[in-house]
């Protein structure tokens, strides 16, 4: 039996969306109960889910840990943090575990995610290969990677024009007037919306729903 570590994140937790509504041993219930999940990769493989470092949602500290579930209430905290570090930390976490837990380090091990793991996971292997940690390494993968901002959520547009979600007319006004990546952007700041973003993004939905 294999090895695979999986990520989702940042925003997203991989034990609370990974573990438990996706691919995880159980599901929970409506009622506040579990159930066991029929299509669990723990029918094949040996699963761990790691958190994604620093800002997985949740709360608001002053002083974070700098894994789980948690936000700096001091933007200066995050001067200092990006993918680079996050790989090193999930790298001393491998390596820790794997000397705690030593009867799984021979088994073939995969990293897999989806979403930002597009970078939590190449840049892991990357660091796996490049040095003398002995893990068993066999790939990776990554199911609707989070690669590059522009170009992963422009290509939204094609998408729903070409499965007719949108009119012709709405896909000239999003290549010409207002793509996505400028419509994600200013939703994340809406002291900056412009008349043109908004009217784009309010035809979009009428036309989708």
């Amino acid at each position: 039996m294999f090895f695979s570590l999986d990520f989702i994140g940042p925003g997203c937790s991989s034990i609370g969306q990974g573990a438990f509504t996706e691919h995880g041993p159980f599901q929970p219930t409506r009622k506040g109960g579990l159930v066991k999940n029929q299509y669990s990769w723990n029918r094949v493989a040996n699963m761990l889910y790691l958190e994604s470092p620093v800002a997985a949602n949740m709360l608001y500290l002053d002083s974070p840990a700098s894994v789980g579930f948690s936000y700096s209430t001091n933007k200066s905290f995050y001067d200092l943090l990006n993918d680079e570090l996050t790989a090193r930390d999930n790298l001393v976490f491998l390596r820790g575990w794997f000397t705690k837990f030593p009867q799984y380090k021979d088994n073939d091990f995969f990293i897999t995610g989806e979403d930002y793991a597009g970078h939590f996971a190449p840049q892991l292997a990357h660091l796996i290969l490049q040095g003398k940690t002995k893990i068993n390494l066999k790939g990776i993968a990554i199911g609707n990677p989070h690669l590059e901002f522009n170009t992963d959520t422009n290509s939204k547009t094609d998408f729903l024009w070409a499965h007719g979600l949108i009119s012709d007319k709405t896909y000239g006004m999003l290549l010409k007037l207002c793509n996505y990546s400028q419509i994600s952007r200013e939703y994340r700041n809406l002291t900056t919306e412009s008349n043109i973003c908004r009217k784009v993004a309010i035809q979009v939905a009428k036309e989708v729903i």
